[in-house]
């Protein structure tokens, strides 16, 4: 923090009232950014900045104080100005931006009434500390599994070029598994590894020595296409969507809470689902070398382990925004359960559920309070923000040393409620 600036902040939910004492000058600026971004992270929404002790405020401070407005706007929240310094407010009135900035005093941000959107009604999903309301989608018929390839191979390192398969992403079609972007097997041999699809845009972390994350969005007459091992997705239309946050003053709940109460909500058996969210740290695994047989043909032994997957000990990626697809299903059968693995932990006070989740990891931005258009936010995220990392998440709950599960604090989670398949059956 600036020697010179000084902030007191004071946070009940989503409003927050901001002390500022001292000089928003280039280097009040900087500090002011990085309190701002903070308070986001933080779940403060509506910002009233009192600026009567702020001595001096240069166009380096006004010009933070205009892209927090902005960026506050675009997700529904928003920033006012209260009481300012006869300094400040010269300043406002110069650059015509009093009367925008400057609060009225008849109305506060803390009493500004929030958006509402019709069609959402509140949930009970039976965690005290979760706050979901839910909106759904009538007249949606269920979606259809789509599951390419043998997992099981990955256990023997029994992948080859055969397995390969070029997979053209459909508009309504979402898949997580192990691809490639290239040409073919042999321009992808060296770079299989984690794969997302969703809605049009796919995304790959390549297991070679590159490690940035490579994605690609549908033109106006092209589709994204990758090679593919293996994948689960499905195809269709989402049947509901959750809005959630946390109710605890840590900002933080178990991935796999929120993932059984959308499960249970869709009233299925196994639901596919795409979910946006503020991270508060992930555990998951990544490849650092392609599945392909060497001197070993056991890819979960221990040596082969370490060389071939990197875990995270910890939760990592604290504060980012993830977006997150897979399959979830509380009792899997037939083919889809050679793709699911445990999320949680059953006990008498849980449902089991297994799932098959990748997480991409974009840098941080608030996610609108307002309705959320998927497609749009998608957009909005591979055009405008960078993208991290691509994982799978896992659930790591080994005594003493387990890292546990994923942290969530808000975010919204589209679920799509899966048709039965077959038993056996090729979906």
């Amino acid at each position: 923090m600036s020697e010179h600036i000084e902030f007191i902040r004071g946070l009940n939910g989503e409003n927050c009232v901001l002390f500022i004492k001292g000089r928003l000058d280039a280097a009040g600026a900087v500090s002011f950014d990085k309190e701002i971004e903070d308070i986001l992270y933080c779940g403060g929404r509506k910002i009233s900045a009192e600026m009567s002790a702020v001595a001096y405020m240069s166009s380096a401070g006004l010009r933070s104080l205009i892209k927090t407005y902005k960026d506050f706007k675009k997700f529904g929240g928003s920033l006012s100005i209260s009481n300012p310094s006869p300094s400040v407010m010269s300043v406002l009135k110069l650059s015509r931006l009093d009367a925008i900035l400057v609060q009225s005093g008849a109305q506060s941000n803390a009493e500004m009434p929030q958006q509402s959107s019709s069609g959402w009604e509140a949930m009970s999903s039976q965690i005290p500390e979760l706050n979901c309301e839910i909106r759904r989608f009538h007249s949606v018929p269920d979606a259809q599994p789509v599951l390419r390839g043998s997992p099981e191979k990955l256990s023997s390192l029994g992948f080859g070029a055969s397995d390969a398969e070029l997979f053209s992403l459909e508009d309504d079609e979402s898949a997580v598994g192990i691809a490639a972007f290239g040409s073919g097997f042999e321009d992808c041999k060296s770079r299989f590894g984690e794969f997302m699809a969703v809605c049009g845009s796919a995304a790959c972390l390549p297991s070679d020595d590159t490690k940035y994350p490579d994605f690609m969005t549908k033109g106006e007459k092209i589709m994204p296409q990758a090679n593919v091992l293996y994948s689960i997705g499905f195809r269709g239309r989402p049947s509901s969507c959750i809005r959630f946050e946390t109710a605890s003053e840590k900002r933080s709940i178990e991935i796999s809470k929120i993932l059984s109460a959308a499960l249970a909500s869709s009233g299925a058996k196994t639901a596919g689902i795409v979910m946006l969210a503020e991270s508060s740290g992930l555990v998951a695994a990544s490849m650092k070398k392609a599945p392909f047989s060497n001197s070993s043909s056991d890819f979960f032994s221990e040596s082969e382990v370490r060389q071939r997957l990197d875990f995270s000990h910890e939760r990592i990626f604290e504060r980012n925004v993830v977006l997150v697809c897979g399959l979830l299903s509380k009792s899997p059968e037939g083919r889809i359960s050679d793709f699911l693995r445990p999320m949680n932990v059953a006990s008498e006070e849980t449902t089991p559920l297994f799932g098959h989740l990748h997480a991409c990891v974009f840098s941080f931005q608030a996610l609108p309070r307002r309705e959320i258009v998927l497609e749009e936010e998608l957009r909005k995220l591979f055009d405008e923000r960078e993208m991290i990392s691509l994982l799978h998440l896992l659930s790591d709950n080994r005594e003493i040393v387990g890292a546990g599960e994923s942290l969530l604090s808000e975010g919204a989670v589209w679920i799509w409620k899966i048709a039965e398949a077959p038993p056996g059956g090729k979906a």
